[in-house]
């Protein structure tokens, strides 16, 4: 696990590819533990009309909204990672590319 500001961040295993099934039953119970399985099962819509919501459901959708939220940032966080890794490594395999093909030019003259 990952520490940011004294806060617990779970490390997300990464999905290759490979092992879906291996890999989903991890994200089920890191979700589970995180107690944030009931959003990625059920989903979250927000109310259109909070006035007839209850004291008590109205703590329950505070507490629906900050799982919904933390699900996110977690899923966010690992999607970003990944986009930057891939991306870092695409631009450097274009720059060695368009290197290479300037050196080659270069020789030819």
């Amino acid at each position: 696990m990952a520490s940011n500001n004294n806060l617990l961040q779970p490390q997300l295993p990464k999905f290759t590819g490979k092992n879906y099934s291996q890999w989903s039953i991890q994200m089920k119970v890191l979700y589970a533990a995180q107690d944030l399985w009931e959003v990625v099962e059920n989903g979250f819509v927000e109310p259109n009309n909070q006035g007839d919501l209850t004291q008590q459901q109205l703590t329950e959708l505070k507490e629906t909204r900050k799982k919904d939220k933390k699900l996110y940032s977690l899923s966010f966080k690992q999607w970003m990672k990944l986009f930057l890794k891939e991306s870092h490594h695409a631009l450097h395999q274009n720059r060695r590319g368009t290197l290479s093909l300037h050196h080659i030019k270069e020789k030819k003259k």
